[in-house]
């Protein structure tokens, strides 16, 4: 692909951000069911994964800044940890902290914390961060699950507009995206 075809299919995803994302987050204000203010425990789960073309977005905001060849050496040239390279921790056990790319976030990051999934039965189940769940006063079995988004109907729609729908651990669907960025920008 050329640049101005990586621009163009990061502009669509980063669309199906922005409209996707305001369902996640007005499920999130209604229910009162939102992120833990300064929490990154879920940055460090290993199973945080995207794909290539989830983490475009964040590589041509990368290339635009100068960042981009610095980032991917630096992925190329180390271990790829399981934390996510982004963040960046406030605390010495790692559960707080902040992305330093919020803007321009993957899919698992945007719809994490409270939302649904479909359950053996067919019928949404919430799907609920355990630290939110914790901290919480709100009686779950009453909530209305009716406005919940489901995850992987967003993950599906984001994901299908790439060409290739490969989930890699975060930080190598991030290598793979500057790869693809750099390359058309030679």
């Amino acid at each position: 692909m050329t640049l101005g075809e990586l621009r163009e299919l990061a502009h669509s995803i980063s669309q199906r951000y922005e409209t996707e994302g305001k369902a996640f987050a007005n499920f999130q204000n209604s229910s009162g069911l939102t992120c833990l203010s300064g929490c990154g425990a879920c940055c460090n789960h290993p199973e945080i994964s995207a794909t290539i073309a989830e983490m475009l977005p964040v590589a041509l905001h990368l290339l635009d800044r100068g960042d981009a060849q610095d980032l991917y050496r630096k992925l190329h040239e180390t271990k790829l940890s399981d934390t996510c390279v982004f963040y960046r921790a406030t605390s010495s056990d790692m559960t707080k902290g902040y992305c330093s790319e919020y803007q321009n976030r993957a899919v698992i990051c945007r719809s994490f914390g409270a939302a649904a999934l479909r359950g053996k039965n067919g019928k949404k189940v919430l799907s609920l961060c355990h630290h939110i769940k914790a901290s919480t006063e709100i009686n779950l079995q009453e909530l209305s699950l009716e406005q919940a988004p489901l995850i992987d109907q967003f993950a599906a729609r984001v994901r299908n507009l790439g060409a290739d729908t490969t989930i890699y651990p975060i930080n190598t669907a991030l290598k793979k995206a500057l790869e693809k960025v750099l390359m058309a920008e030679s």
